[in-house]
């Protein structure tokens, strides 16, 4: 009897223990299908790109629109670059002044009036900040920003190491008498940015491809984006390839979840925007892009849960 009660105990501290080995087990299943899930999400997190800095939340293009976008925790800086008559490059969408957002204390001048025929002096007379985006009820207006020169923007974010920036070629039409050659545009460009060391940091990207081949001549380092029009194309790849690209961006309206799959499949990244619309954010992000482009940076990263 007392052998067979030890035998019982035996047998029942077994099945204790094997019972403890299967929840053991099944929840380190469990652990491990939830770390996975986990991972498979941060693999498709974009990152954020704030448009102009931040136009739905700061003026455009402003160093408090780019001060905001860094605040609230975009990936990259995306901005447009502008050749003044000397030679500077200046933050500006436009190759002439806005004159909209833009204006003079002594009164607006006739339009248009192209960047390029304004010294830096000149041009910084324009207050860019008082005058609020009609589009954008909720922009905060900051009176008395100008538009800033490339060097104040990898200035004021140098120490920032994980913020990227991309920044545009604006090219004034050739029939226009203001075009600038893209080998002189890439070049005054390269030099900001080996002067302040940000060669890893920058992505250069155009609608006007020429200044990207002379941009690779200059530096293989500096990383390159296609921008592409607002319609659908039948080939990203080869393009991108031809270049050798880095991303190619595909405005939101017209890219198909193929595009993505045929880009990643060549080793090539894939940004898309301009938007802030939620619903489409989320289309993009289950297509599984590499960045948003957008003016509302603050509700995309919220979106997202960051």
């Amino acid at each position: 009897m007392l052998g067979r009660d030890r035998s019982s105990e035996c047998d029942i501290a077994a099945g204790f223990r094997n019972r403890v080995r299967w929840v053991t087990v099944l929840g380190m299943k469990r652990l491990l299908i939830l770390l996975a899930a986990a991972t498979l999400v941060q693999a498709h997190d974009p990152w954020v790109l704030g448009h102009r800095g931040a136009r739905a939340a700061r003026p455009e293009n402003t160093m408090a629109a780019f001060r905001y976008a860094a605040d609230v925790g975009v990936d990259v800086l995306e901005l447009d670059m502008v050749v003044t008559s000397d030679d500077r490059i200046v933050i500006s969408h436009d190759v002439t002044v806005n004159l909209e957002i833009c204006r003079l204390p002594s009164g607006q001048p006739k339009p248009p009036v192209y960047i390029r025929d304004l010294t830096l002096a000149e041009l910084q007379r324009f207050d860019c900040g008082a005058t609020r985006n009609p589009a954008y009820p909720e922009q905060k207006t900051v009176p008395g920003e100008r538009m800033p020169l490339l060097d104040e923007v990898f200035r004021e974010f140098k120490d920032k190491t994980k913020l990227q920036f991309m920044i545009e070629t604006k090219m004034a039409p050739e029939d226009s008498g203001r075009a600038v050659a893209p080998e002189h545009f890439a070049r005054l460009v390269y030099e900001i940015i080996r002067r302040h060391g940000m060669q890893d940091r920058v992505i250069l990207q155009s609608f006007d491809h020429r200044t990207l081949r002379e941009m690779k001549k200059l530096d293989s380092r500096i990383r390159l984006c296609m921008l592409n029009p607002r319609k659908h194309l039948g080939d990203y790849v080869t393009p991108a390839k031809e270049l050798g690209a880095h991303y190619q961006f595909i405005n939101w309206s017209v890219i198909q979840p193929e595009d993505v799959k045929a880009l990643h499949a060549a080793g090539i990244k894939v940004f898309s925007g301009t938007t802030d619309d939620p619903q489409v954010w989320k289309k993009l992000i289950a297509m599984g892009v590499d960045g948003i482009v957008t003016d509302n940076p603050a509700g995309l990263i919220q979106l997202m849960n960051r």
